[in-house]
């Protein structure tokens, strides 16, 4: 179990200066029911004790390095060093419920047509805790993406081919630095252009943290025009597949896309008239497959 070929998934974890709650964290990994696993535990140039902390642990599962200061750097470093068919993303502030491992494992198992699978998740911290239950349909969820992120980065399982599949495209990782802070919304968008499901598994299986220390707080101006503009990119492949698959729409993408650009019409009102032809796109030509 020590050599990562023979683990059935890894657990990565990117943390900078999670002193606060890092052994919450990591004793919800240790803790599963599922123990087939490694645990790679990203530390992205911590000043805090989060060293001390990791370093307290003996378990031989936990595979820890260090990095410079760079979040996308480090988070690409970790995944690429994941040797199981599955990996589990992790965040230093949340808890993993016990079985969340054994449930996505066995999930994605037996549904081979799904590629990431997240599921709902419970808050933790600052406000009254509140279950968040995430659509679940893999159709609604690829249509979703136009409009939001409905897959919670904490929560997901991926199949590692994926990961190989987007490090095929940029050596440097499945995460793009020039969408940072909404990466994981573009690694959804991504995927999902490139043919992959995604599901969200309805149960909770992740309790996660809300604080003033977010870094979708912290830096939420950065955040949302790095999420338009990964809406962009979708809108765009969204318009392509459409347009290869019925022709007769490109005048009207086109058109759509003039009146967004001279701002005739809001970039919103693209995105909600785009939903709406993708929907019944998806549902009149897609599933007659």
């Amino acid at each position: 179990m020590e050599d990562g070929r023979s683990v059935d998934v890894s657990v990565v974890m990117p943390v900078y200066n999670g002193e606060k709650f890092l052994k919450e964290a990591i004793d919800s990994v240790l803790a599963q029911t599922f123990e087939n696993f490694e645990f790679i535990i990203a530390d992205d140039g911590s000043t805090d004790d989060t060293p001390q902390i990791i370093a307290a642990y003996t378990d031989k599962r936990i595979k820890y390095f260090r990095n410079e200061h760079d979040y996308i750097q480090t988070l690409n470093a970790a995944m690429k060093m994941a040797q199981a068919p599955f990996i589990a993303r992790m965040d230093a502030d949340d808890r993993m419920m016990p079985q969340r491992l054994q449930i996505q494992h066995d999930y994605l198992l037996s549904n081979s047509q799904i590629d990431v699978c997240g599921s709902w998740f419970r808050t933790l911290g600052e406000r009254e805790s509140s279950l968040y239950k995430v659509m679940s349909d893999p159709e609604e969820i690829k249509v979703a993406l136009l409009t939001m992120n409905p897959v919670a980065h904490p929560t997901v399982m991926m199949r590692r081919s994926c990961i190989e599949e987007l490090v095929a495209v940029d050596p440097a990782g499945p995460y793009r630095p020039a969408y940072i802070y909404a990466e994981d919304y573009f690694l959804w968008c991504e995927l999902s252009a490139m043919g992959h499901s995604i599901s969200n598994i309805q149960q909770c299986l992740l309790e996660y943290r809300f604080s003033d220390k977010q870094v979708t707080r912290v830096h939420n101006s950065i955040m949302l025009r790095h999420a338009r503009a990964v809406q962009n990119f979708y809108c765009m492949q969204v318009a392509r597949e459409m347009t290869e698959n019925l022709p007769q729409t490109i005048c009207l993408w086109n058109e759509l896309f003039q009146l967004a650009n001279e701002k005739i019409i809001p970039f919103r009102t693209l995105l909600e008239v785009s939903t709406a032809l993708y929907r019944s796109f998806r549902k009149t030509s897609c599933r007659k497959e």
